[in-house]
């Protein structure tokens, strides 16, 4: 079951006749849920990713949406991640407060999802302390360089921590580039990343633009005219500086990053009915989709003007276009609905 879940990566090419094959090549490769991997960023060096048991980090899991970079390589996003830990005593955590809150927010449970790993690998058993940390390990958009099977595939700590869904890198007018992503549960947010210098002026330096920059979390405001489905809206940066963040437990950046749900939560960002795949269009623009969410009467989401159903269940697009590294605007773009 474990090797079955992860990234491949193939060569495949297109004969005269307009047929695909798949051809040999020594950048094949699977990278699974026991395939070596490295952190970098704001993260890679804390205690929140070292377990008792001095394991070494390895594999990706869940792995949904992507994105291309302008760099030549390619983001992979871990989704529902909480889903493979359980517990083989039927408790979870307990090795630390704000662990545990998180354990809840994030959606951890004793049974999972059914895949039953923490029975057999204690890696994933929310019970055992030796791997305490081991389910802040996953959750992370995570760089594969295709073309270089030697180097391992890298979670990039700066964007954050949640289940990502996609990442659409955008370029900036100045050389900077922005990450755009949605993080796909009821009621949850949507997410950007800018870096602080253009991309291109980290890479002789063997440096990443994904390492260096802020991460936002927004918040949609609602429209000057009542139901016109328009309006403006904010970026807030996830930074242990602000006093909402840091007095919800969070007081250094690993911690920010590493549970960005509770420091989005504790900022106000504004729920949305399952922010999943995102693109970049033609001119700049941002468009969000948000497949379904049929479980506001749960608590997770609300009617707003940007969440214009109450049991939405057929979806529709959010198109939003950044007006400064801190605001945009936003208006629906398409409502579906089945009639």
């Amino acid at each position: 079951s474990q090797a079955a879940h992860g990234v491949s990566v193939v060569y495949i090419r297109e004969n005269f006749w307009g047929q695909w094959s798949l051809e040999q090549c020594s950048q094949n490769r699977r990278i699974t849920v026991n395939t070596e991997v490295e952190f970098s960023g704001p993260v890679a060096s804390s205690d929140l990713l070292k377990n008792p048991a001095d394991n070494v980090p390895r594999g990706t899991v869940n792995n949904c949406g992507s994105g291309p970079t302008p760099w030549g390589t390619y983001i992979t996003c871990e989704e529902n991640f909480n889903g493979y830990f359980g517990s083989t005593t039927g408790e979870i955590g307990g090795f630390d407060d704000l662990q545990d809150e998180a354990y809840a927010r994030y959606g951890f449970g004793a049974g999972g999802a059914g895949y039953g790993w923490h029975n057999f690998d204690p890696r994933f058993d929310l019970s055992n302390p030796d791997y305490a940390n081991e389910s802040n390990r996953f959750g992370w958009c995570v760089e594969i360089d295709p073309f270089d099977g030697s180097k391992k595939a890298v979670k990039r700590t700066a964007l954050g921590r949640f289940k990502h869904e996609a990442a659409a890198i955008k370029e900036l007018d100045d050389g900077r580039i922005a990450v755009f992503m949605g993080d796909d549960q009821r009621g949850d947010y949507c997410y950007k990343y800018e870096s602080n210098s253009p991309w291109r002026s980290y890479m002789p330096w063997g440096m990443s633009p994904l390492d260096d920059g802020k991460l936002y979390v927004a918040r949609f405001d609602e429209g000057t005219d009542a139901g016109d489905g328009k309006g403006f809206g904010e970026w807030i940066e996830l930074t242990c500086n602000n006093p909402a963040i840091f007095d919800a437990g969070l007081t250094s950046q690993d911690l920010v990053l590493t549970y960005a749900r509770l420091a989005a939560d504790a900022v106000g960002a504004t729920p949305m009915d399952r922010p999943e795949w995102s693109t970049i269009g033609t001119k700049g623009e941002l468009y969000w989709t948000r497949p379904n969410n049929d479980r506001k009467d749960d608590g997770q989401g609300a009617v707003s003007e940007v969440n214009p159903i109450f049991e939405n269940r057929d979806g529709y697009i959010i198109r939003t276009t950044d007006l400064s590294p801190t605001t945009f605007e936003w208006s629906v773009f398409i409502l579906a609905r089945n009639t």
